[in-house]
């Protein structure tokens, strides 16, 4: 006979039901969100050179709605609009600058304006002529009375044949192809020169009406400079709001 046990039974398995997964309710049957192909992003791209019935092309007025979007603090919706159409409000060489004329970088400022081919040589001297004039009087305010003379002499005085108009050296008035800007500031070389008897920067500033480079004098001369800029290439502040300002004047005219 065998020594060995007998093995015992096994145990019964246990059979658990299957999981089911919780229906979606009918609240919850959202379609899936769709991407923007790379394709679909060129093609509205390219729809965006289309010109409308008021004979604004898309971008033009895409840009204008971003630009508000932005003055009013709606940031979120500026980026997404951009994102959808492909249009930037601003290029990237617009953008620069105008950051290097708000940071007073004047070698930077004429280097970029040289690179706009948008400027015919009227407006270029002119744009030149306002840059050149904002870094001579910093020279002098920060009491550098020997490199101004140089700017002075080197630089405005060949520009000074740039289209402007001077009433002393109180109201400048700028009147350039896309719009009319003024300024605080003296407009001729004769003018700028005489700049130089002045012993401190309060009596520049109270000789010339001109501010000084803490002052509104940098962002007076974005305004200055987007009369000979074309609104294509720099948009003017709050011109979406501008816009719909004179056109609310002339139906109520």
């Amino acid at each position: 006979p065998s020594s060995r046990c007998p093995r015992p039974p096994p145990a019964p398995r246990r059979c658990t039901p299957p999981s089911r997964t919780p229906r979606a309710s009918t609240l919850d049957r959202s379609p899936p969100l769709q991407q923007t192909s790379r394709s679909e992003r060129i093609g509205t791209a390219a729809s965006m050179d289309d010109i409308l019935p008021s004979g604004l092309r898309k971008a033009e007025l895409v840009r204008l709605m971003c630009q508000c979007c932005v003055e009013l603090g709606l940031s979120a919706s500026a980026r997404i609009m951009q994102e959808e159409s492909n249009v930037r409000e601003t290029e990237p060489r617009v953008a620069a600058l105008r950051d290097a004329v708000l940071r007073g970088e004047w070698d930077e400022v004429e280097d970029i304006v040289e690179q706009l081919s948008c400027l015919p040589p009227p407006a270029r001297s002119a744009v030149r002529f306002l840059v050149v004039r904002q870094r001579y009087l910093e020279l002098l305010e920060q009491g550098r009375a020997e490199k101004a003379l140089v700017c002075l002499r080197e630089r405005l005085a060949p520009l000074h044949s740039a289209p402007l108009t001077s009433n002393g050296a109180a109201e400048l008035q700028k009147e350039g192809t896309h719009g009319t800007c003024k300024v605080q500031a003296p407009a001729t070389v004769g003018e700028l020169s005489g700049c130089l008897l002045c012993a401190t920067a309060e009596e520049l500033r109270a000789r010339t009406g001109w501010d000084g480079a803490s002052g509104e004098s940098r962002r007076l001369l974005l305004e200055a400079l987007q009369a000979h800029i074309p609104p294509s290439v720099l948009l003017p502040e709050r011109r979406l709001q501008t816009l719909l300002q004179q056109a609310v004047l002339r139906q109520t005219s």
